[in-house]
């Protein structure tokens, strides 16, 4: 496959110009149509007859292919047997350019144009700055599409000529005895015989079908500088989306992991704040449990440690109301001994969660200050939505 192949397969050009223009240099007008394409639809976007100057249109014309149409009474046209017309193609020269097209029934569409009166016209557009994408003549673009015309028989009036199609071939060339402004149903849609040709065009050339009739160095080269400005557009879009597209995910992903580190940073920042309050906690309760203190037998009970103990093996479901170290057994009278319960403790307190109970018994059961659990008392209260506890607990001697 040939590069201008590639290219032209790869590029999606959204528009195109069609221009005709009179090969009679007295009429110097141009006719304009922009086409777009929309998905697999080819539409007229623009029409413009009569156009004196391209000037005013060259930021329209800029980057979208253009198509040249040159036609007229100086453009000789002819059907001929095919010996024929290849007896005149082959006299092509310097001076003369010849283009033949076979039709349905063997014989040829011939044209003929002077190479001097061509490139008079190419320039007419070439030094407006603009490139010319493909030369087409006459109704050239018509003939793969007479099929699409509701008419059976008819005459296509163009440049002082009249093209006579039967049975959709193209038959005979005579002059030009008609309305030229005569309007033919084309595509289901009543339409002006210049509007038709540029849409043909448009349509052969979003079908990869052959627009340019001419080989012709310049026009060539036009053909590839379009080519390879579109290809330099489409990837420098792309590549500002890509750029685009990377900037944004770069600060997504900064933003994400920023927060991330902000997140782990707190939650390591917290986990140093708890380790040190444990160690802390940890100190503490290693200096009180050093600390005894006299309670009411002849034994030193360390106080401070065991109610530090009982706040570390409880949960936030728990609330102690009461607590008694080595209580008394019966009511004290004068002259009599106080007698009390020795290495005992009773607790009682509520509690909001009914799993917490027997998890605060199972801590406790494994203190190695606890000898047993002797009681343990557990109501359900409906109106305070809590359960009250009571413990009796053996402290080791």
């Amino acid at each position: 496959m040939e590069i201008d192949q590639f290219l032209f397969k790869h590029l999606n050009f959204n528009k195109i110009a069609v221009i005709f223009l009179d090969s009679d240099e007295k009429n110097s007008g141009f006719d304009i149509f922009i086409l777009k394409k929309k998905k697999k639809v080819v539409s007229i976007e623009k029409a413009m007859t009569g156009v004196e100057e391209l000037a005013p249109m060259h930021d329209q014309l800029k980057n979208i292919p253009i198509f040249l149409t040159i036609y007229g009474e100086k453009l000789v046209e002819r059907i001929l047997e095919n010996e024929t017309a290849n007896k005149f193609n082959s006299t092509s020269g310097n001076e003369l350019l010849t283009h033949a097209v076979e039709l349905n029934d063997g014989k040829k569409y011939l044209t003929i144009i002077k190479k001097n009166l061509l490139d008079g016209l190419i320039d007419k557009v070439r030094s407006k700055d603009l490139k010319i994408y493909g030369i087409s003549f006459s109704i050239f673009s018509l003939l793969d599409h007479l099929n699409l015309f509701q008419e059976q028989d008819f005459c296509i009036p163009l440049g002082g000529k009249c093209f006579v199609v039967e049975k959709q071939n193209l038959k005979v060339i005579q002059k030009d005895v008609t309305n030229s402004n005569q309007e033919f149903h084309f595509f289901n849609e009543k339409r002006k015989i210049k509007e038709i040709i540029a849409l043909s065009t448009g349509i052969n050339f979003y079908i990869n079908e052959p627009v340019s009739l001419i080989n012709n160095e310049t026009i060539k080269l036009d053909s590839k500088r379009i080519n390879y400005n579109r290809i330099y557009q489409s990837v420098s879009q792309k590549l500002l989306f890509l750029l685009f597209a990377f900037l944004v995910i770069n600060v997504l992903v900064d933003q994400y992991i920023g927060k991330k580190l902000l997140e782990l940073d707190q939650y390591v920042s917290t986990q140093e704040k708890s380790i040190d309050q444990i160690e802390e906690f940890n100190k503490i309760r290693s200096l009180k449990k050093q600390l005894p203190i006299l309670t009411n037998s002849d034994r030193q009970f360390p106080l401070c440690y065991l109610v530090n103990e009982l706040a570390y093996y409880s949960d936030e479901c728990i609330k102690i109301n009461y607590l008694e170290i080595n209580p008394i057994t019966k009511k004290i009278k004068a002259n009599e001994a106080i007698e009390m319960e020795t290495n005992l403790l009773q607790l009682k307190g509520e509690i909001s969660q009914t799993e917490g109970f027997s998890d605060f018994i199972t801590k406790l059961d494994s203190a190695d200050w606890v000898k047993n659990i002797s009681k343990k008392n557990y109501y359900w209260s409906p109106e305070k939505k809590v359960a009250e506890i009571e413990l009796q607990i053996q402290i080791n001697e």
